[in-house]
């Protein structure tokens, strides 16, 4: 008796998956899988293997990756539509909404007069608060801390005020062998402390009840300098003056009491006065090849 014939088609074992991706269009989606539309063959259903938060959408462009047993699996997306959000409306009239932007998706907050009051751009990661009057952060029972990566900017086009009922304090943080900079204000005076200071300005006005200068080395550049003293002391060591001509008006009484003096011209000296008095204790001393009283 002859075995019955059977039709091995039917029970084929499916050929081995390939690793070619393809591109196709989502159609549908029902029950946690997808029906995608792939050029030039009948739709096809596929389990989606792109992690969260993607949620696919009718229409979307995805990639599609055959696996075993002629299972398909989404593993990538191509376009992404998204419906439009629609806002959401507080009773007072203030709304949240999602709109696309050039830089992406932006969440805008308005006000009840529809003036926007916050807005997020997702894909720059930058974050705006607008504010129609005056803006006040408030911590009554801590601080207020503004940390950032890159710098820290504040603008204003009127007056800008850093107030303190304690003290304020300007600083950088030491880093290596960088040293820091610090300015210290609080009701005792103000205080700078900095390796290096530098000040440029066309002009400079102090106005001061007493100063006191203390430097290793002290060097000044002028092209007219003028002091007006009342009492004028100096203290050194040495001084040593240099100058093309000298000239010195006094009023009174100029005065010189110094263990030795002694003047030098090389071409001539003169003295002049309506009376003109030398007196020494012990010798004094006329020396020239010639020598005329009158």
């Amino acid at each position: 008796m002859p075995l019955p014939q059977h039709d091995h088609s039917e029970h084929a074992s499916p050929s081995e998956p390939t690793s070619a991706l393809s591109p196709a269009t989502v159609k549908s989606v029902s029950h946690g899988r997808v029906w995608l539309e792939v050029e030039g063959q009948p739709p096809v259903s596929a389990l989606v293997a792109v992690p969260a938060p993607y949620a696919p959408r009718a229409g979307d462009s995805v990639l599609v990756a055959p696996g075993h047993g002629g299972e398909r699996y989404v593993v990538g997306v191509l376009v992404a539509l998204r419906e439009a959000t629609p806002p959401l409306v507080l009773q007072d009239g203030t709304s949240a909404a999602v709109t696309q932007g050039p830089e992406g998706e932006v969440l805008s907050v308005r006000d009840p007069t529809g003036r926007l009051v916050f807005e997020h751009h997702a894909a720059a990661h930058r974050s705006v608060v607008h504010a129609t009057g005056n803006l006040e952060l408030r911590a009554d029972e801590g601080g207020i801390l503004l940390s950032a990566r890159d710098a820290v900017r504040v603008h204003s086009e009127r007056e800008l005020r850093l107030e303190s009922d304690h003290a304020v304090r300007l600083g950088t943080t030491p880093a290596g062998e960088r040293p820091a900079s610090s300015l210290a204000m609080d009701a005792r005076g103000t205080r700078l402390d900095t390796p290096h200071l530098e000040a440029r300005a066309d002009t400079a006005r102090a106005e001061l009840e007493e100063a006191s200068l203390t430097a290793r080395a002290l060097s000044t550049t002028c092209q007219t300098a003028r002091h007006a003293v009342d009492v004028l002391e100096v203290k050194a060591g040495r001084i040593l003056e240099h100058a093309e001509n000298v000239y010195r008006e006094v009023k009174d009484l100029a005065q010189t009491r110094a263990g030795r003096v002694r003047l030098f011209a090389e071409a001539s000296f003169h003295l002049f006065g309506r009376r003109t008095l030398f007196k020494a204790k012990e010798d004094l001393k006329l020396k020239a090849d010639k020598i005329h009283l009158a």
